[in-house]
């Protein structure tokens, strides 16, 4: 290949004059041919290139320059970038149509990569001789099309991931096309707050999440932050590190899309506990010790080289001799693996070389400690810790023995104590933030222990069908937690006062346009009937129209509990729909209403009537919007229905009522909590969803550290708030035993 040199003018800061010159310092050199001399237009430096894969090799540097641009041009689209030096472009790199491979993150310089246009990407390059091209940069995906990926086993390692705003309902490629298997770890550790929209996994992938916040952009109805391209291999996702938040803001619905593996955790033991037997270090002489030969000592006698070599805790130590043994009962507090542990010292000289030491806990050898065979060797106290043992509560006979060598040779010992450990296996966790809702399904939650918490911070988890064991959750106040079809076994969750829990939730809404946010109405203003899903009768005065917050309509009632428009009905009109249920079975309707603060709109009914048939009628008499739902599940055949939503006669002329967010849903499947744990606090919401004969279990209940029997009475005087049609069940249920004799 042919070297060549880019010039530019490093002094001068001008475009135009620096274009004018001929010839200066070089900017960066490399293999195969540029278009000379480098363009520079405010700040960003065009690069063209004639061929595909040139290899840029040495730092790039130059006055004037924050961003290097690449451009497809023709068959020209990609570029190798190998500076190990690195460079100093405060701007970044951006990729226009072009492909950058690179075998060091250095040469992306300190500011952002954007992929910008179609088939933008950033290789991790094969030829790297970097186990993992770890790009600190933050990297932006302009198109949907652009996309990041690791070169056959090289791991590409970005963090701060974004999209630009255009793109930020769209879904972001990582992976490759072809054989071989492309590896990105998206370690998402960055100060971005921005979404980072949805990622399509391309080809044979395995990508890792590395902890972090994942902040999904809301696009409304339900995405999946991962999932497999069309005509793909299917890709792996692991979760190696934690915890992973994933913020959803409001009116999103996300899910995992591709079922993630947690990284293996290894057990380890965790302190749980400390015993200390009387007189543990000797500051009482004697006192609960046995020596066979030896005694206590001062700090400042000569066996602790006259306090040069003094004891760690107190003044007082023991002195054992070669060949004798230090003995005592102590009495262990509880059942488990323990330790012991003591400080242990030498005497000064050669007194205390050549003494093997032995600790025995009911004549079984615990711990050995190797003899010092050299001078050089003796220290004064140090720790030791012998391995951890089984141990059950209630006395033991404990004994420190040393070797014979002769002579006088001694040890000395110290802070005598025992530790208790526990085994534990280090876990991973889900947090949730952002008011919308998290989407998890069989698969997501490992079912084999492996003891992934979920924390719900804001907005609503979902879980469904899904089989779970040993997991734990615990719901915020103000957040809520939704288990469908779920089988929980040694299954733990606690929710705070504000937070909610819901059993055997909810299908979607089949309900069209139940929030009434179209026909879109111009601010403070309302419709008449438009295209809006529902029909809107009379067409005359008194007639019902869509309105918009903040009109002469609403008032003091005008925060609706979904987007800013409302339907408004007046006496006499009404709102009808034909819905379609997907399956017979059971269903729960539910809306928010409010009267026009005007007149006696207070006075107005509402009344819900499906199939001709009423299935909930209220008087509305709060100021604000509140919550109805029907007390009973409805049962609905598979096929159409008609809902329909009356304002009853009555109240003044101007009188009115506010409808939003009408909801009709399916009761999905019970769950079985019979081997799980609800624990609440006093203002928790627990809401069972469900027809009337059916009941859910749960196997131990505890409100405010009390354990509950008994159903929804029960749980309301302890001071939880019980919602829904369901039934349920505290613990086992009470019953009469029988014995006859």
């Amino acid at each position: 290949m042919k070297a060549a040199r880019l010039t530019t003018c490093p002094a001068v800061k001008v475009a135009a004059v620096c274009l004018a010159m001929a010839a200066s310092t070089a900017v960066f050199a490399g293999y195969n041919e540029y278009t000379k001399p480098l363009p520079v237009s405010d700040g960003v430096a065009d690069v063209a290139l004639t061929v595909n894969d040139t290899i840029i090799t040495d730092k790039l540097s130059g006055d004037g320059i924050d961003a290097l641009r690449f451009t497809r041009a023709g068959d020209i689209f990609s570029v190798k970038l190998r500076s190990a030096g690195g460079n100093t472009l405060p701007g970044g790199i951006i990729a226009d149509g072009f492909l950058l491979k690179i075998q060091n993150p250095n040469v992306l310089g300190s500011g952002p990569v954007l992929l910008k246009n179609q088939w933008s990407g950033l290789y991790g390059d094969v030829w790297s001789e970097l186990p993992a091209i770890d790009v600190a940069n933050r990297v932006v995906f302009d198109t949907a099309s652009s996309y990041a990926a690791g070169e056959d086993a090289k791991n590409l390692v970005l963090h701060n991931v974004g999209v630009t705003e255009a793109n930020a309902s769209k879904v972001v490629t990582l992976g490759r096309e072809g054989t071989g298997k492309a590896t990105v770890t998206l370690a998402l550790d960055g100060d971005r707050n921005d979404a980072v929209g949805y990622f399509n996994l391309r080809g044979n992938l395995a990508l890792t999440l590395d902890g972090g916040t994942l902040r999904a952009a809301a696009t409304g109805g339900e995405r999946n932050l991962f999932q497999k391209a069309n005509d793909q291999a299917t890709p792996s996702l692991a979760i190696e590190n934690s915890p992973l938040t994933i913020d959803v803001a409001e009116g999103g619905t996300v899910g995992f899309g591709v079922s993630p593996t947690y990284a293996k955790t290894k057990k380890s033991l965790q302190f749980a506990e400390e015993y200390k037997p009387d007189n543990w270090s000797f500051e009482e002489g004697n006192t609960g010790w046995t020596f066979s030969n030896g005694g206590t000592y001062t700090r400042g006698a000569a066996f602790d080289a006259n306090g040069t070599w003094g004891p760690k805790d107190g003044d007082k130590y023991a002195m054992v001799r070669n060949g004798a043994a230090l003995t005592r009962e102590i009495e262990i507090p509880a059942d488990g693996m323990w330790c012991v542990v003591f400080d242990m010292g030498c005497r000064d000289g050669g007194y205390s070389l050549n003494i093997d030491t032995t600790v025995a806990i009911d004549a079984v050898s615990v711990l050995t400690i190797a003899k010092l065979t050299d001078a050089s060797q003796a220290h004064g106290f140090e720790t030791v810790r012998s391995e951890p043992h089984q141990l059950t509560a209630g006395k033991h006979d404990f004994k420190i023995e040393l070797s014979s060598t002769g002579g006088y040779g001694s040890l000395n010992f110290d802070a005598i104590r025992f530790e208790r450990y526990e085994e534990s296996v280090p876990g991973h966790s889900i947090v949730k933030t952002g008011t919308g809702t998290l989407s998890l399904k069989d698969g997501d939650l490992p079912s084999d222990g492996a003891n992934v918490s979920v924390m719900v911070g804001g907005g609503t988890v979902f879980v469904t069908d899904a089989a779970l064991k040993g997991n734990s959750f615990s719901v915020g106040g103000g957040a809520a937690l939704s288990f469908s079809g779920v089988t929980a076994v040694g299954t733990e969750v606690s929710v705070a006062s504000g937070g909610t829990v819901v059993l055997g939730a909810l299908g979607e809404n089949i309900v069209n346009n139940g929030g009434f946010e179209k026909p879109e109405v111009a601010d403070y203003g309302f419709k008449w009937a438009g295209e809006c899903d529902w029909t809107l009768e009379p067409a005359a005065e008194p007639r019902p129209a869509i309105q918009h917050n903040g009109g002469t309509l609403t008032k003091s009632a005008d925060q609706t509990p979904y987007g800013s428009q409302s339907l408004f009905l007046r006496t006499g009109t009404s709102a009808s729909q034909t819905v379609y249920a997907p399956a017979s079975g059971d269903y729960v309707l539910s809306f928010w209403q409010a009267p026009r603060n005007y007149a006696s709109s207070n006075e107005l009914a509402l009344k819900v009537v499906i199939d001709g048939v009423e299935v909930i009628e209220n008087e509305g008499q709060s100021v604000r919007y509140e919550p109805y739902r029907t007390s009973k599940a409805i049962q609905l055949a598979q096929g159409a229905h008609t809902v329909k939503i009356e304002c009853l006669a009555g109240g003044e002329a101007g009188s009115g009522i506010f409808v939003d967010d009408v909801s009709l849903a399916a009761v999905m499947p019970l769950n079985d909590f019979s081997k799980a744990s609800l624990s609440l606090k006093p203002g928790a919401t627990l809401r069972v969803d469900g027809a009337v004969n059916k009941k859910t279990a749960i196997g131990t209940v505890v409100v405010d550290g009390v354990a509950v029997r008994g159903g929804a009475d029960a749980l309301r005087a302890a001071g939880v708030i019980v919602e829904g049609s369901g039934r349920i069940q505290c613990g086992k249920p009470f019953g009469l035993s029988l014995v006859l004799r």
